[in-house]
């Protein structure tokens, strides 16, 4: 019982982390499956997919488009992340 406890508020925890960064509308690249890259400011990570905003437009991205999301924006010296 105290595992499931623990594991139910761990998951909670790891929810409302990882949505946080949609409210912030945090600058994202998503690559998807096609290869394609959309960068822009991540509105919303709703169950329908991801809106992205691009040069002042909304798009949404199906989820099952979306092989990953990548919040670095911060390079390294020498042009490596």
């Amino acid at each position: 019982m105290f595992k499931r406890t623990v594991l139910s508020v761990f998951c909670a925890a790891a929810l409302l982390l990882s949505t946080g960064a949609a409210y912030a509308q945090d600058s994202a690249t998503l690559t998807l499956r096609s290869g394609e890259k959309v960068s822009g400011q991540l509105v919303d990570l709703g169950g329908v997919g991801y809106t992205v905003r691009v040069n002042g437009t909304e798009r949404t991205i199906p989820q099952n488009d979306v092989a990953v999301i990548d919040f670095t924006t911060a390079r390294l010296p020498g042009g490596t992340m």
